[in-house]
């Protein structure tokens, strides 16, 4: 679930003059490599027992050549050092990994750690959040997002999804210097609300239309307007930018839409936020949005946990970026997502955590775990891929981080990896989640 934050972040991705060109003889000799470009004093080669690229197979005895913050060549350690002349970094038997990534997060709930419980039902816990959020302070919160940002550093997270409502988690990843992609989140489901959040749209969108980290959510199928909708949709299309919407994360969502009735009508009527006009659609929350043309290859579905395999089939045709929160969906008691279902339709879940309100930490690798646990046949590289390239690609950042490709940013962290095969070694990581430690490569 989702309560807003607001960001307007900086651009921290400079493009690099570096690159190499090797023979056809050692292009061929099995390892990835740049294009083209200007040799610099500024080459390191990193060694590792493994590296995993994610857009590549796993490279045992591999290494990453780094000039300039970016990334040169990934391939096998005996090619590479023949090829370049940089200074040699031996990190040990361990795995290089991309950095990580959570798609999806609320960093202004923070300090909501540990305060309110799922126990009894998600609809109380939303009335939980709402009561609980209004008693803390500002310092209070800005103290927990700032320590939340180091803990998902020291854990291996490169790239933030944040989606809120308000500048203070933006100040301080901008701060701290953080890669972060901000969703300013809307509401408004009756007339009165509708109208407030379009002109919270004009005001907040025209100091932000060109800026490439600013983008739009709309909270939740049951909390916003058809007509709240399409006016987001209509300026991020018009803009160039994202949606991102909570969808299919409860079962009382599809209630309410299917019947007009339920614990989240009640909840709504108790904030003065439900409309009497409300005709519900009578469909799923996906066929809904889809009719309203809110879907595609630009739109952030993120849960997804209650879907039909004819949801997965329109959520695959209009390609549409899925997120999912798996340990705050387990918190919730709301279910699990249908992992492989959603890949054998061709999508590309990301991972998030949710915020601190329905989850004990912001660590990915522990996302990463509990998918591991509840979708045992799953094999660990896609669970990778999960963690990195599928949350830069929901994010819009695909070209930039995600995986250890030539060109992009040198991104990269390390961790214990044994085994005498990839997949062994993948598993280990994935299995020591909790404690596992993480070292980031500079």
């Amino acid at each position: 679930m989702s309560r807003p934050a607001e960001i307007w972040p900086m651009n921290l991705f400079k493009p690099s003059a570096i690159s190499y060109q090797l023979s056809a003889r050692k292009v061929a000799a099995g390892f990835s490599l740049r294009k083209s470009s200007a040799v610099s004093a500024q080459i390191k080669i990193h060694r590792a027992g493994w590296v995993f690229p994610v857009s590549s197979a796993p490279v045992s005895d591999g290494a990453v050549v780094v000039a300039d913050g970016r990334i040169e060549a990934v391939g096998r350690f005996k090619d590479l050092k023949g090829a370049y002349s940089g200074g040699v970094v031996d990190h040990g038997e361990v795995g290089i990994l991309p950095a990580l990534v959570n798609a999806h997060t609320h960093l202004e709930l923070a300090a909501l750690r540990g305060r309110i419980s799922g126990k009894d039902g998600f609809v109380d816990w939303i009335r939980g959040l709402i009561k609980v959020r209004e008693e803390i302070p500002p310092a209070e919160t800005e103290k927990a997002i700032t320590n939340e940002l180091a803990a998902m550093r020291r854990r291996g997270v490169g790239l933030i999804g944040d989606v809120g409502n308000t500048r203070m988690a933006y100040e301080l990843c901008r701060k701290q210097r953080e890669h972060i992609v901000f969703f300013r989140e809307f509401l408004g489901l009756n007339r009165e609300k509708t109208a407030r959040a379009k002109e919270m749209l004009a005001e907040a969108g025209k100091s932000h239309e060109t800026d490439n980290a600013f983008h739009v959510a709309a909270h939740a199928p049951y909390t916003v307007s058809a007509e709240l909708f399409s006016a987001l949709k209509s300026w991020a299309n018009k803009h160039g930018k994202m949606l991102s919407v909570h969808l299919g994360e409860c079962p009382e969502e599809q209630e309410l839409l299917a019947h007009g009735k339920g614990p989240l009508k009640d909840l709504l009527r108790e904030r003065s936020a439900w409309d009497d006009d409300f005709i519900p659609p009578g469909e799923s929350a996906v066929s809904y949005l889809d009719k309203l043309d809110i879907l595609d290859n630009n739109t952030v579905c993120v849960h997804l946990v209650h879907l039909s395999e004819e949801d997965m089939a329109i959520l695959a045709t209009r390609r549409v970026k899925c997120c999912l929160c798996p340990k705050s969906n387990l918190s919730l008691k709301v279910g699990f997502p249908k992992v492989e279902k959603m890949l054998a339709y061709g999508l590309y879940p990301a991972l998030g955590t949710d915020s601190l309100a329905s989850n004990e930490s912001l660590s990915i690798l522990e996302e990463m775990a509990a998918i591991r646990k509840h979708v045992p046949g799953l094999i660990p590289e896609k669970i990778l891929e999960m963690a990195t390239l599928n949350g830069a690609r929901a994010l819009g950042r695909e070209d930039r981080l995600g995986s250890l490709t030539p060109g992009k940013e040198a991104g990269m962290i390390s961790v214990p990896a044994g085994g005498k095969g990839s997949r062994e070694a993948l598993e280990g990581i994935i299995d020591g989640a909790a404690t596992i430690p993480v070292r980031w490569i500079h």
